[in-house]
């Protein structure tokens, strides 16, 4: 994949319980129909503006992922945290579709829009037929 267009969103810190910005850096697309799950990025900034604390990749990669317009819900593997993440949300909102999010360690999520819901709890079993 050729590199991705980065658009940085500034916000503050304290939300993370920081001083300073956090700066996300959201990659996009202009192609219909592909939501953007990676690579995004979370970089704290000192409360200055001329540091960077922190770089925190939010994907271990480039991802794009094309859909028809009936695909009923999208899926993907999520390997960095234990559960979705904001850019699942923003990828749920500007697609218009649910995304399923299954972790390393075995959990299920929906992200619809922006509500979150647990399906499957990490370390169970899928249900047997």
């Amino acid at each position: 994949l050729k590199p991705q267009p980065l658009n940085p969103i500034v916000v503050p810190a304290e939300w993370f319980d920081e001083p300073g910005y956090l700066v996300y850096l959201i990659a996009g697309t202009t192609r219909p129909n592909v939501a953007v799950l990676g690579q995004h990025f979370r970089v704290f900034v000192s409360e200055d503006g001329r540091t960077v604390r922190r770089v925190e990749p939010l994907s271990k990669s480039i991802l794009e992922i094309p859909f028809p317009d009936a695909a009923e819900s999208l899926w993907v593997t999520h390997l960095i945290t234990a559960g979705p993440l904001e850019t699942h949300v923003l990828a749920s909102l500007i697609c218009g579709k649910p995304i399923h999010v299954g972790t390393e360690n075995g959990g299920v999520w929906r992200v619809s829009g922006d509500g979150i819901s647990l399906i499957r709890n990490e370390g169970t079993q899928p249900p047997s037929d």
